[in-house]
């Protein structure tokens, strides 16, 4: 298993910065994914209304257009309440479609505050990382550099040479 560097805390610091900007690149790919699974869903939706709408639509043309033409005195009653129940039914209907539309803004302001939260998550990953790795370089690693290289500088005298 892997272990997180503890022995500096430079280093821990990059790290750190480095699975952030992953993780908000992740949470952006996600929110995206997300947004456009809603839209897709949404519009699939209203395709599948509005298709259904017109069918209704054109029966009832249809059966009006047949029952006027033998119309008497009782089936105008029953053509008026033909036409308030299609009424109604066309206004279910379009709230529907309107509810759905809400639904697909809403998927895309989701995405919004989703990428929003990646972008500023993906910022402030780069500057911890950068930052820990330049302090992790400045304050320890050039030193440890300047150690080793001294030991092998002093191992190369103490070696006899041939």
């Amino acid at each position: 298993m892997y272990q997180p560097p503890t022995d500096n805390l430079y280093k821990f610091i990059a790290i750190f910065g480095i699975v952030l900007v992953v993780s908000s690149v992740a949470l952006y790919v996600t929110s995206r994914k997300t947004a456009v699974e809603g839209q897709i869903e949404a519009l699939r939706q209203i395709v599948d209304v509005t298709e259904a709408l017109r069918e209704m639509v054109l029966e009832i043309e249809n059966t009006t257009a047949l029952e006027e033409s033998d119309k008497d005195d009782g089936q105008d009653v029953k053509v008026e309440m033909s036409m308030k129940l299609t009424r109604n039914i066309i206004d279910v209907e379009m709230n529907l479609i309107e509810s759905y539309w809400t639904k697909e803004r809403f998927a895309i302001s989701d995405f919004s505050r989703g990428s929003l939260v990646a972008i500023f998550g993906f910022a402030i990953g780069i500057i911890v990382t950068f930052y820990g790795f330049c302090l992790w370089y400045l304050k320890t690693q050039r030193y440890q550099d300047s150690i080793l290289r001294k030991q092998a500088e002093s191992a190369d005298e103490k070696t006899p040479s041939q």
